[in-house]
């Protein structure tokens, strides 16, 4: 990867992280606060605003850096991001909820968890699907 390519998928990945770490807290406050709203819904309900923001932060920083239009650079970019994103949600899961891994893989099986890998996907390939535009 170069420089320009590293740093795209370094700042896409961290914005994102960023904003989902912040999100993700909101959203376990508010479940404690309202009982009759569910980890599913709550998930619904922040899945398209992650999904928002990785757009317009893939767009931007595609730009920024001047990310090839490419295929293997924006699949190197939305794969690097991606990898990192499941990477620092394992250790997350670890080190703060006291999971183990095969149980933090365990959960993708609860609906929830199946809603939030299938958003993390989207915003691994967003780099792709933006490369025509």
């Amino acid at each position: 990867m170069t420089g320009r390519l590293l740093t795209a998928t370094a700042l896409y990945f961290g914005l994102v992280f960023a904003l989902g770490f912040v999100l993700g807290a909101v959203r376990t406050v508010a479940l404690a606060a309202v009982p009759d709203v569910s980890r599913l819904q709550a998930v619904a309900i922040e899945v398209p605003v992650m999904l928002a923001v990785s757009w317009v932060a893939c767009a931007i920083i595609t730009r920024r850096c001047s990310v090839p239009k490419t295929v293997p650079a924006r699949a190197m970019m939305g794969g690097g991001a991606f990898l990192l994103l499941g990477l620092a949600e394992l250790m997350l899961a670890v080190w703060l909820a006291g999971l183990t891994p095969v149980a933090h893989f365990r959960s993708y099986a609860e609906p929830s968890h199946a809603l939030g890998l299938a958003a993390q996907i989207a915003f691994g390939v967003f780099p792709l699907i933006q490369r025509g535009r």
